[in-house]
């Protein structure tokens, strides 16, 4: 396996993983608050501009 595949590959678990501890961070704040959970195109892309510049700190140091 070259370098290339390789750095597609961990960045892709990398991001699969802060996706799911997404998912139940916003899972157990919304049980917290006995509220559901807004999926709206608007949220979503906070949530990934968020995500993104998270990835950006960590990459970027």
């Amino acid at each position: 396996m070259n370098w290339k595949t390789k750095t597609l590959l961990y960045y892709s678990l990398g991001g699969l993983l802060i996706g799911i501890a997404a998912g139940i961070i916003t899972i157990n704040n919304a049980v917290e608050k006995k509220s559901e959970v807004d999926l709206s195109l608007k949220n979503g892309a906070k949530m990934g501009i968020a995500a993104l510049n998270a990835v950006q700190k960590i990459v970027l140091k």
